[in-house]
């Protein structure tokens, strides 16, 4: 499971929460994309609010996320042998976790 994630992102600490509590409770391994932000703000972030990344990538230009057709954060990709199997652009909660991605899990 990949998120592209920054700290200046309202909607990403609003949905941080529930990512913790999957990555808590379920067998997930979430790897996050720190999008356009300044390292020591996305690392403070993680200090703050809980780190659910297994790593996390830092972006500061946004031009890897780019190549992989990121338009903002958040976004969530799940990616099994290579290949998108569901995509979310905006907030991952309980009920679009539910809908786009437990059945892979």
């Amino acid at each position: 499971l990949l998120n592209v994630w920054a700290s200046w992102c309202i909607t990403c600490l609003v949905e941080h929460p529930f990512l913790k509590t999957i990555t808590a409770a379920k067998d997930v391994k979430l790897v996050g994309i720190n999008y356009k932000d300044q390292s020591f703000n996305a690392q403070k972030y993680l200090v703050d609010n809980g780190d659910p990344y297994s790593f996390s990538i830092f972006d500061l230009s946004g031009n890897f996320s780019l190549k992989l057709g990121v338009t903002g954060a958040p976004e969530t990709f799940l990616i099994i042998d290579g290949v998108i199997v569901s995509h979310r652009i905006g907030e991952v909660n309980r009920e679009v976790w539910d809908e786009k991605f437990a059945q892979y899990f």
